[in-house]
């Protein structure tokens, strides 16, 4: 008796395993339970639902803290107020700020001094009047004066200061660095506030949000840029709010295995606000991908895996990446391509062969 036929007469004259590979007997009764189907494409759209975090879009949110310490004198605008990029917020009476003018007259002040005196030198030396020597002292004394100021003038400028029109002993009025809408203010007249306090305020253009998804790693290449998405919140269950992927981000976070995902939001009605959490559900556009019956899959401590027809009685148990596709299949994602013929049903009778 040859090795082959006696491993099958040790398996019931049923089965011989080559490997990973199962060779059903033609006469076996368990072949005939085996159904058989041959992988095809099918338009396929992945159903992906997660949760995520609605914030200002990148640029569109600022936080007003005061540059300096100091007193609150006045306030242009109340909590609601829209206004536009470089509008008044408030004034702050500050010693520091006083300091900063104080030291851009001298700047100035000094430039023009030097300014004179190094013309002077010019044309005494133009005239053989006095040395080389006298000529660059005026000329490097002038260079750093300009310097100074250019540097006392830039200080101010950041302050959102026109150094041109500023006037000694002004207070220091803040300007908003963004159009959009006050949303938060903390502003008391009269109030004391230092530099390292809290924001005394907030504006945000909401007109636009973006809301923060987290995706798992099996399911990022499901998404694309541009997708369209559903937005769905506890406060409005039954509204849909529309949006569409902006980025997905490229890191991945090693602690949950997920990529940070951002959906713009058109938010003119304002029902997302910063800080609510969201259901975000993906809506993708069909794509012919691998579908194959659940009930054809196995699972192990290594993973998933089929059984693959490698001839006529003969199964091949592969390994493959899936993920669940609801209706009783599942998207293979790796392991297996269309056109291949694989065990559907009954592939529990080899299981253990």
């Amino acid at each position: 008796m040859s090795c082959h036929s006696q491993k099958q007469q040790n398996n019931g004259a049923d089965f011989a395993n080559k490997g990973d590979t199962i060779i059903v007997s033609a006469t076996s009764a368990t072949g005939a339970k085996i159904e058989l189907q041959t992988v095809g494409l099918q338009p396929y759209s992945a159903d992906l639902k997660t949760t995520g975090t609605v914030q200002a879009v990148n640029g569109q949110m600022a936080e007003i803290a005061p540059p300096f310490s100091g007193r609150i004198t006045k306030s242009f605008v109340k909590l609601g107020q829209k206004v536009a990029k470089g509008t008044p917020l408030f004034e702050l009476n500050s010693s520091e700020f006083y300091e900063a003018t104080k030291a851009y007259f001298q700047a100035l002040q000094n430039k023009n001094t030097t300014e004179i005196n190094y013309k002077r030198q010019k044309d005494l030396f133009a005239n053989g009047v006095n040395a080389q020597k006298d000529l660059e002292d005026a000329e490097n004394g002038y260079e750093n004066a300009r310097k100074d100021y250019e540097n006392t003038a830039a200080n101010l400028k950041m302050l959102g200061v026109d150094p041109a029109n500023v006037v000694m002993g002004q207070p220091l009025t803040v300007l908003s660095p963004i159009a959009g809408e006050v949303v938060r203010s903390n502003i008391v007249i009269g109030q004391y506030i230092k530099e390292d306090t809290e924001p005394s305020m907030i504006i945000a253009d909401l007109d636009k949000v973006w809301v923060a998804a987290l995706v798992k790693e099996k399911y990022i290449n499901s998404i694309k840029e541009n997708d369209t998405v559903e937005v769905y919140t506890d406060a409005s269950p039954q509204t849909i709010i529309p949006g569409k992927i902006y980025h997905i981000e490229e890191l991945l976070d090693e602690t949950t295995r997920s990529v940070r995902v951002l959906v713009e939001c058109n938010n003119k009605d304002r029902l997302l606000r910063p800080g609510m959490f969201a259901g975000v559900h993906f809506i993708n556009a069909p794509q012919e991908s691998v579908l194959i019956p659940d009930a054809a899959i196995f699972q192990s401590d290594q993973g998933s895996s089929v059984f693959v027809q490698i001839a006529k009685g003969e199964y091949l148990k592969r390994k493959i990446e899936c993920q669940s596709a609801g209706n009783g299949s599942s998207l293979v994602t790796e392991g297996l391509k269309a056109g291949e013929t694989i065990i559907a049903q009954g592939g529990i009778y080899l299981i253990g062969k």
